[in-house]
């Protein structure tokens, strides 16, 4: 939805569509008295003109932060569920002839997916020192 979708509907005084956001919904109560302002002349039009933009600007800031919020919990929520599917992994490979150390390993990157950062960089260090006699951390 743009912002001159958000004017029309707070124009015609219809209410927003039901997939509206925060954003959206923000901006259309601010049209909503804004025009009422105005229409009862409580506000110029130069005054009226001057706050909607900076309604416009302020619906594009929200916009775009309830945007980014979405995008990191969808992240979030995709790096739940691999690590769910690793645990499940790594339980199976518990037994008495398992690497431990390397089990281990496995369990790190899991709790750097549930922690949003990416494991190569904290893997690297940790198998440096989980294989200390390996010059390159490999087992």
């Amino acid at each position: 939805m743009t912002f001159r979708d958000i004017c029309e509907y707070a124009n015609k005084k219809e209410e927003l569509p039901r997939y509206a956001k925060l954003a959206d919904k923000s901006a259309y109560y601010a049209m909503l008295y804004l025009i009422e302002c105005f229409k009862n002349k409580i506000i110029a039009e130069e005054e009226a003109k001057k706050q909607k933009g900076i309604i416009d600007k302020l619906y594009c800031e929200l916009s775009y932060n309830e945007s980014r919020v979405f995008d990191t919990y969808a992240r979030q929520q995709e790096n739940i569920r691999a690590a769910e599917s690793d645990i499940s992994a790594l339980i199976k490979s518990v037994n008495p002839d398992a690497d431990y150390k390397e089990l281990f390993l496995r369990a790190m990157d899991i709790v750097s997916k549930l922690e949003g950062h990416q494991s190569s960089v904290y893997r690297k260090q940790l198998e440096n020192k989980v294989y200390p006699n390996n010059n390159n951390g490999v087992k």
